[in-house]
């Protein structure tokens, strides 16, 4: 089913107990910070070359919303952006010229590959992972 991207530029994901990746959609007035700020994953911009990933937080108040997490050192001044992770076949109409462009200007990255959001993203090994490591054979 496509959506109307139209009148759905606002989506943020939201885990509820029914179905694990529903998205909700900030209406009208709710885009602006002075309406809504309990959440503001829908200010982040998207780039293909990004510094951050969504990751989770339990929120006192709203139980488990989405955040944005750095997957590096972020420096001062510098803007904090995502890749949204659209199915190139279902996403607005700004997403397929932008994926094509950095296609272009990045001829060894894939298709599939310039559309996962994770990309970028290095494995984490837990803390306590490495302690386990260490200590078993002392």
């Amino acid at each position: 089913l496509k959506e109307d991207w139209d009148t759905s530029g606002y989506k943020i994901f939201a885990n509820t107990n029914e179905v694990w990746g529903e998205r909700i959609d900030l209406p009208g007035d709710l885009v602006y910070m002075d309406n809504y700020c309990a959440t503001l994953g829908h200010k982040v911009n998207h780039s293909f070359v990004y510094n951050c990933t969504e990751w989770f937080f339990k929120h006192p108040r709203h139980d488990l919303i989405p955040c944005t997490k750095a997957i590096r050192d972020i420096t001062e001044g510098e803007e904090l952006f995502l890749h949204y992770g659209y199915d190139p076949r279902n996403c607005p109409s700004w997403y397929p010229p932008a994926l094509e462009k950095f296609i272009e200007e990045n001829p060894e990255i894939e298709l599939i590959e310039a559309a996962n959001p994770e990309r970028l993203e290095k494995a984490e090994t837990p803390w306590y992972v490495n302690n386990i490591l260490n200590t078993a054979f002392l």
